[in-house]
């Protein structure tokens, strides 16, 4: 029976030792070109070593005797096969054991290994040696020994090594201090990537669900089905998902992210630019810097304890939930809910068709069209024009001269603190069944504001324009 496994075609190495030297072991020479292995449900530990011949070790776990006939091991043109004459359990206890140079080619294929790879590139002489022979290089270059791992099922620990190349089908991976580009393919399974320095090219689907800790370089995602933890590390990460989870916390660089139907967590983060595009996304930003850019429909938007420019665009019932940002907030929500509240920059924006409500924020320039807006504890309105729906204003320590503009039926209830004075201007002003004043002083359409009188507070000014059939009441407290 021919087995036949995964082909390894980068560069790695993990740290389990390799197998003990026995007498009761079979060994093969090799030869220090490309080498291919086609192994199935056994231990296989590969050793790159530079001083050492390439060879290969079998033997048992518990250390007796491997009779050559009874495993059909034959190695032609660095190909090494195994025709398992006993049934295919008998693999089960055997170790093949490689030894190979560090810049030796080699592809692994099969199924269900427990696979160990171990070697040189995890000194630090050699990370030294690397450094120097890739000055000048581009990216890329001064990989000189690709690898590829196609494993399904079992597990793989590598440690080391640059350049690789893995695909995993339900299977476990753990890769330590890996170096260079690093592209996997995962279907199922669970891997563990950390202390990696290169980029990352990551496509996992079919529930396929790692960590990555500790990279340093950028990372390229695509999920489908998947889940994938980023902790620590630096350089931009570029995500597309669907039906999948991301987390990145503790992370410094760039973010861009694009999608439908999956979740986005950055915790922690120090982000220059975070970007994010999607449909029925469920979106948090918290404890972290840098400006965001959402562009939403449907899902909801989280930000809170974040410092940076916040742009946001949503549309299909967006939730928007903003809170104690440093910076400027930037809107256009169409048919969305939500809250603002301590934002210290300027807040600015449009909404349609919506219901949301702000408070405690700097300033406010805002235009609502058919919607519930309430606004409270805003000490500067720089422009508030309501179209349509329902306007809810209060706030105690409001100044300067406040003008809202009222059009297209719309009503507003204001509470604003004494002494006051409410003007209201404009061809709905001249209806006073729509107009209702109580603990302020009342001014009809083109009356003068009056003189201001020396008093230990100046009255406050709010100016109101009314369209026909727009209603207003004011409360003075």
């Amino acid at each position: 029976m021919m087995i036949n496994i995964a082909k390894l075609s980068a560069a790695f190495a993990l740290g389990l030792a390799v197998a003990p030297h026995s007498t009761m072991a079979l060994s093969l020479p090799l030869r220090p070109t490309d080498l291919t292995v086609h192994l199935e449900q056994c231990r296989v530990e590969i050793s790159m070593n530079a001083t050492q011949n390439p060879a290969l070790r079998v033997l048992r776990t518990d250390g007796s005797e491997v009779p050559l006939e009874s495993i059909g091991v034959s190695v032609s043109n660095n190909v090494v096969r195994v025709r398992d004459q006993e049934g295919q359990d008998s693999l089960n206890d055997l170790v093949f054991s490689f030894m190979l140079q560090p810049t030796q080619n080699f592809q692994i294929e099969g199924a269900n290994l427990d696979l160990t790879v171990t070697g040189p590139e995890t000194s630090d002489q050699v990370a030294k040696d690397d450094q120097k022979s890739d000055r000048g290089k581009s990216e890329g270059e001064g990989c000189v020994a690709p690898r590829l791992l196609n494993l399904v099922g079992g597990a793989a620990h590598v440690t080391g090594g640059g350049c690789t190349k893995i695909i995993l089908t339900d299977a476990d991976l753990t890769l330590d201090q890996t170096s260079q580009t690093l592209e996997i393919e995962a279907t199922g399974g669970r891997f563990r990537i950390q202390n990696h320095q290169g980029n990352i090219t990551l496509n996992a689907q079919e529930y396929a669900s790692g960590v990555i800790v500790g990279n340093q370089g950028d990372l390229e995602v695509t999920m489908t089905q998947g889940q994938l933890t980023v902790e620590g590390g630096t350089g931009a990460i570029k995500g597309q998902s669907e039906n999948s989870a991301l987390v990145v916390s503790g992370h410094n660089g760039r973010f861009e992210g694009s999608g439908s139907d999956s979740e986005l967590q950055i915790l922690n983060s120090l982000m220059a630019l975070a970007r994010l595009t999607g449909t029925r996304i469920l979106s948090q930003f918290s404890g972290g810097q840098g400006n965001i850019r959402a562009t939403l429909e449907g899902g909801s938007l989280s930000i809170d304890d974040w410092a940076g420019r916040i742009d946001l665009q949503s549309s299909r019932g967006t939730t928007v939930d903003i809170e104690a940002v440093e910076g400027d907030f930037a809107f256009s929500i169409v048919d969305g809910n939500g809250e603002v509240t301590d934002i210290t920059g300027h807040t600015r924006g449009i909404l349609a068709d919506s219901d949301m409500e702000f408070s405690r924020l700097k300033s406010i320039e805002i235009t609502a069209s058919a919607s519930q807006t309430s606004v409270k504890d805003v000490p500067q309105i720089t422009q508030m024009n309501i179209v349509g729906g329902h306007l809810d204003f209060e706030s105690s320590n409001v100044g300067g001269k406040p003008k809202i503009d009222l059009s297209a039926e719309a009503t507003a209830d204001i509470m604003i603190p004494q002494p006051c004075i409410v003007r209201c201007d404009g061809p709905g002003a001249k209806n006073l069944g729509n107009i209702r004043v109580s603990g302020c002083e009342f001014r009809a359409q083109g009356q003068p504001w009056g003189k201001k009188h020396r008093q230990a507070k100046p009255s406050l000014r709010l100016e109101v324009t009314m369209q026909e059939d727009t209603e207003v009441v004011v409360s003075g407290y």
